[in-house]
């Protein structure tokens, strides 16, 4: 492909964005448009009248409550503290609004900042600017302002709260920002001849009111004027003020006043706006001592424009944070021949892999720095390269930019299903360009139609790969969609578990998209992924999220939860009898599976092993190699699934779900993998009452044999389902002997489980008081949740007050007390003492205040639903 390369790597301009996100500042982009807003002037008249109806019922409560909370008090109380100059300008901008001075502006405005009473004294701030401005012309008004800024609040005379206005010593500044901030747009906006009428104006105050507020003030709204910005931060002790940050143009002013104001946006954007470049260092210091993620994202960005090798190795040396690594690929689609000299200079793993992407893509401006760099090497890398190709595949112009990140030669290579021949990159590039598009479908859909299926899987996920070193750019969430389309089982099994890790790590939106990645693959592996999720995820939120995900695929085939489920446990390449042979050229070995679904290995003759051993000398290497790591392979696979199918199974008995014969034939016992679990369980006939009619167990050879061991042929329309030992009544004992006589070890507790019954009293009752006040640990309480139990969604300060099953159409509640927190190990919290046990309609469970409006005795539950509540409540208390 043609070297994308930057003609110009040292011109500075500063971007278009950044003037949006500044401070208006005259003579630049940033100026924009403004006038005063006459209706202003009617609110600012509105605040006044709100004061003073708020002065009269202040008045009526007594002299002595009066002086303390109204205009008058404060300004009595300035006067006799000396400061009668503020207190006379104060009462006269009161009494005579239309011919009140600046610096009566400035006192009432202090006086209403504090005493209005409003819910936000904000907005009581928002409209001063443009009613000064509009009812006393623009220089008055900026007179004002600064005058305010140095003036401050100051205890009464025999009190401790605020009871009089005072001039300050610039430590602290009166009005709000968005005060300052309005009057500066609106200065930055005047004719010529107006804004120097101003500076004069502001020029006489400066140099009559010895106030670091007013000063600071002064500084901030005229920043043209360079030589008193140089004064002030020669001067004041306290420079680190968004004052100043708005207002310097040299790299020193900037590292007077910096500090944590360059954290937030508008002022880093201006700074940076107009120091430029030479601001880089001052940033690099921020972003080391005081940046929170997103402040680091905005901060190198910046870095990332300045066309400078001391910004560029700036980013290079803090690489292996992903958000900096994220604005360094973008600089180096800025900066590439920058790149391709600096890069090399650092040994850090994150920055040698892009580099080796970065030359890949601009191979003439790598060789002209002497770096060589192996091409991609894969499955069909040595193919020739395909010429004849539908129109879609051809070389062309990619629709649009692809992302600063994604470099297309570095990518797997792309085969054709017939014959043995490649992709050009060319058409890499342009699929990449289909995938990132809203309207590629045609080129996607040629590349899925004649290409290989395992090739465009592994070139999907170099792009995912890519995607995540440049740490997840938000804008490009369409690689999951990628991922989707381009998929196989090896995808589906490799973002699993970012899936599950990303809401841990505050990226739950990305790991809810990703479900649909899952979906969208949609192969047995896949979907058993997302329902592995949906079973056991450690987030409620994503759990849920999956559910709802599998609940929509199983509509989308006209099945049940349960039944897709039965349909999406992969059978591992395994024979029909559940094992797999591995051959090592010069022996074999037989892999299979116990009660646990823990993988055994045996002989070919059938002699057990511990473990697979690993090739020797005398087999064949290559042949031994590829066992082995099929071996370990398989062991992973059945391991990711293997409790949640025990769980499958032991939750079936519990809720008392039925298959017909036919598809417990076809999903279960003819199941290469499920068969290890569902032989080694009795099973049960039901009638369409209940009531079970006989119950077998699965011989090894798959076929029925009851508790005598005599055989067992059911119709296809039987109703069959795990069997609880109520259900077992005389034969349970005999059961137990035939699963020890053939030394059968059960998945879970079944015939050696415990069962309960409820007392009469307690049938009739609405409440299960033989647990309430009994202590239960924290550690236990928790482990409900692995059994069926769900915890109250968190209240407030993010405690549980409560656990709950659902069996069938009632949930059992269990109240406690202090209840479950949020993130806490059982270390850090109390033994949990059982307030109540109560039986509600399912979905009902959350009013615990009104228990008796959905209060339903327990007689409601069935048999094995009531042994199982009892059980677990047994457990719990032991």
């Amino acid at each position: 492909m043609t070297d994308r390369s930057s003609p110009d790597e040292d011109s500075w301009v500063v971007p278009a964005g950044w003037w949006k996100k500044s401070v208006p500042w005259r003579g630049y982009p940033s100026a924009r448009r403004a006038v005063p807003a006459t209706k202003a002037v009617a609110r600012y008249d509105e605040i006044l009248a709100v004061r003073d109806r708020a002065d009269l019922d202040s008045a009526a409560h007594g002299p002595r409550f009066a002086r303390s909370t109204t205009f008058a008090g404060w300004m009595a109380a300035t006067a006799e503290a000396g400061d009668v100059e503020l207190a006379e300008a104060g009462v006269a901008a009161r009494e005579n609004p239309s011919a009140a001075t600046p610096l009566g502006l400035a006192v009432l405005a202090s006086g209403i900042r504090e005493l209005t009473q409003l819910e936000h004294r904000s907005k009581a701030q928002s409209p001063i600017p443009d009613a000064w401005a509009a009812r006393y012309g623009i220089p008055a008004a900026a007179e004002a302002t600064v005058l305010w800024a140095g003036l401050g609040l100051g205890p009464a005379e025999g009190s401790r709260s605020h009871g009089r206005v005072c001039w300050t010593d610039g430590s602290r500044w009166s009005p709000a920002e968005p005060v300052l901030l309005r009057m500066r747009a609106l200065l930055a906006a005047l004719p010529d001849a107006a804004y120097a009428e101003v500076v004069t104006r502001l020029a006489e105050v400066r140099a009559h009111r010895n106030s670091g507020g007013v000063r600071r003030a002064i500084t901030y709204l005229v920043p043209t004027e360079q030589h008193w910005v140089a004064e002030e931060l020669a001067r004041t002790p306290q420079r680190r003020a968004f004052e100043f940050i708005c207002t310097v143009t040299t790299a020193e002013q900037l590292a007077a006043a910096a500090d944590h104001q360059l954290r937030t946006d508008r002022y880093l954007y201006t700074a940076a706006a107009h120091v430029g470049p030479a601001s880089a260092r001052t940033l690099g210091d921020t972003l080391d001592q005081y940046a929170n993620p997103e402040q680091t994202r905005a901060i190198s960005g910046v870095l990332a424009c300045f066309p400078t090798d001391e910004a560029f190795r700036l980013l290079i040396d803090r690489a292996s944070n992903p958000l900096v690594r994220q604005a360094l690929l973008k600089a180096m689609r800025r900066f590439p021949r920058r790149a391709m000299r600096l890069l090399p200079t650092s040994d850090q793993p994150e920055v040698r892999q892009i580099l080796r992407a970065h030359a890949l893509g601009h191979p003439t401006v790598a060789a002209e720095y002497g770096i060589a760099v192996e091409p991609v090497t894969d499955t069909w890398s040595d193919a020739p390269v395909a010429t004849d190709l539908p129109d879609q595949l051809q070389p062309g112009e990619t629709a649009g930019d692809l992302p600063y990140w994604l470099v297309p030669e570095s990518l797997p290579s792309i085969g054709l299903r017939e014959p043995r021949f490649r992709l050009p990159v060319e058409s890499v590039a342009r699929l990449c360009g289909a995938l990132a598009a809203k309207d590629g479908h045609a080129v996607v859909a040629a590349a899925t139609a004649y290409c290989d299926t395992d090739s465009l899987a592994d070139f999907g996920w170099g792009i995912f790969e890519a995607w995540r070193l440049a740490e997840y750019p938000r804008e490009d969430r369409w690689v999951l969609s990628a991922l989707g389309t381009l998929g196989n089982d090896d995808t589906a099994r490799s973002i699993t578990p970012y899936i599950r890790a990303w809401p841990g790590t505050t990226a739950y939106p990305r790991a809810v998209a990703a479900l649909d990645t899952l979906a969208a693959i949609g192969t047995g592996t896949a979907l058993a992924q997302l329902s592995g999720i949906a079973e056991n995820s450690e987030f409620k939120a994503l759990k849920a999220r999956a559910g709802a995900k599998i609940a929509e695929v199983a509509a989308g085939l006209g099945l049940t939860d349960d039944e897709l489920a039965d349909r999406l446990v992969p059978r591992f390449g395994l024979s029909a009898e559940g094992t797999r042979k591995l051959d090592y050229g010069s022996r074999v070995f037989v892999v299979g599976f116990d009660e646990q679904l823990r993988p055994t290995v045996a002989d070919a003759d059938g002699t057990p092993r511990k473990t697979l051993p690993k090739p020797g000398a005398k087999d064949d290497a290559e042949q031994a190699e590829a066992a082995y790591r099929e071996f370990a392979l398989l062991k992973k696979d059945v391991r990711s699934i293997a409790a949640a199918q025990i769980r499958r199974l032991e939750s079936a008995m519990v809720r008392g779900r039925r298959w017909t014969a036919a598809d417990h034939r076809r999903f279960l016992i003819e199941h290469p993998l499920l068969r290890h679990l569902v032989q080694r369980l009795v099973w049960a006939v039901f009638d369409d009452a209940g009531t079970v009619i006989r119950t077998f167990r699965i011989a090894e050879d798959n076929t029925l044999a009851d508790v005598e061991d005599y055989s067992v042929v059911l119709p296809d329309t039987a109703a069959v389902g795990v069997a609880h030992p109520l259900h077992l009544a005389d034969t349970i004992e005999t059961w137990r002997e035939t699963f020890a006589d053939y030394e059968i070890t059960q998945p879970f507790s079944q015939l050696a489980r415990e069962t309960y019954r409820l007392t009469g009293p307690e049938r009739a009752s609405t409440a299960l008081n033989r647990f309430t006040d009994v202590t239960a640990e924290f550690k236990k309480v928790l482990g409900l949740t692995r059994r069926g139990w769900d915890r109250q969604p968190p209240q407030d300060a993010g405690v549980s007050n409560y656990v709950f099953r659902v069996f069938g159409g009632h949930s059992a509640v269990v109240e406690l007390d202090p209840g479950l927190p949020i993130g806490m190990g059982s270390q850090d919290w109390y033994e949990q003492q059982i307030l109540a046990i109560r039986l509600v309609v399912a979905g009902q469970e959350h009013d615990r205040y009104h228990p008796d409006a959905y209060a339903l005795a327990f007689d409601a539950l069935d048999p094995v639903s009531a042994s199982e509540l009892l059980r677990d409540l047994f457990i719990l208390t032991a």
